[in-house]
């Protein structure tokens, strides 16, 4: 596996997004170098409007409850569990193309 394609990534939870990454980290077991690396390492590409639907039952991606813990200390998001990490994860994408008519 070479990219990760997650469409309408407006319905992906934070959780959800570390979960996967998670997964995919510990597949690349072999290397050790790529474990501690969001998704392993590959690469991700989010595609869909966020100002669409929110996900269900769960912390959005962007949710400003979470981005406010991210932005306290590092070890206290650690020990936050998935949520603040998926949403760390998300921050971490940095490259955004916007598609128009």
């Amino acid at each position: 596996v070479r990219r990760l394609i997650l469409d309408e990534a407006s319905v992906v939870s934070a959780e959800l997004l570390c979960q996967v990454s998670e997964r995919i980290a510990f597949a690349k077991k072999e290397s050790p170098d790529l474990m501690t690396k969001p998704f392993g390492g590959i690469t991700a590409i989010c595609a869909g409007g966020l100002g669409q639907l929110r996900p269900v039952g769960s912390a959005a991606l962007y949710a400003a409850d979470l981005l406010g813990r991210l932005q306290a200390r590092t070890q206290e998001t650690l020990r936050g569990g998935r949520r603040p990490l998926g949403a760390a994860i998300w921050q971490q994408l940095t490259r955004v193309v916007e598609l128009r008519k």
